[in-house]
């Protein structure tokens, strides 16, 4: 089964912002340019039958245009939704102080950043979204954010829902608007 990571296009947020869990919209004009390039490069080889979107408006935005265009109706899988940051969202990261990041660092895996969500918690919810897919042997797309698609790699990578220090957190991130694709066997 093939799975689009799609991340949502640009954030209307102020840059550096930490928005995890802040259900803010995306860029329009982004969403759609998104849109159009995810339909081209899906037009070669899709054999799309699920789409499954973030509960977030920017996630969602992008979801509805992508569901128009290929005819699917959207699910909203709350397992697809970014890291919650707690008492630090809406906060610049550069306000955030470093002894509270490097708490998050130190224990990465158990660790509430900000006293919301685990980075252990997030690769879990994830691990059980793959292990236990909506639909098996279909192809999918997931609108999605960047940890989310950061966790699958990971799971993908060490088949491990649990990270053992935040040095083997992948450090590529999908930019807004784009997507990676995996395999995932059921």
């Amino acid at each position: 089964m093939t799975i689009w990571l799609v991340r949502h296009a640009k954030p209307l947020v102020e840059k550096g912002l930490c928005y995890g869990r802040l259900d803010v919209s995306a860029n329009q004009t982004l969403t759609e340019i998104a849109t159009d390039e995810l339909i081209n490069a899906l037009s070669e080889s899709s054999g799309v039958k699920l789409l499954l979107t973030s509960p977030r408006r920017r996630t969602k935005q992008l979801a509805n245009l992508l569901a128009e265009r290929l005819n699917l109706d959207p699910l909203e899988e709350p397992r697809l939704a970014e890291m919650d940051f707690g008492e630090w969202e809406g906060r610049l990261w550069a306000d955030i102080p470093k002894s509270a990041i490097d708490l998050w660092t130190e224990d990465f895996n158990n660790h509430a950043f900000g006293g919301g969500e685990s980075t252990g918690q997030l690769l879990h919810r994830v691990w059980q979204l793959m292990q236990n897919p909506t639909s098996r042997n279909t192809d999918q797309l997931w609108v999605t954010h960047a940890g989310v698609i950061k966790a699958v790699q990971y799971l993908i990578r060490t088949g491990d829902p649990h990270i053992k220090s935040a040095s083997d957190w992948p450090l590529e991130t999908t930019r807004f608007g784009n997507w990676v694709t995996v395999e995932i066997t059921t």
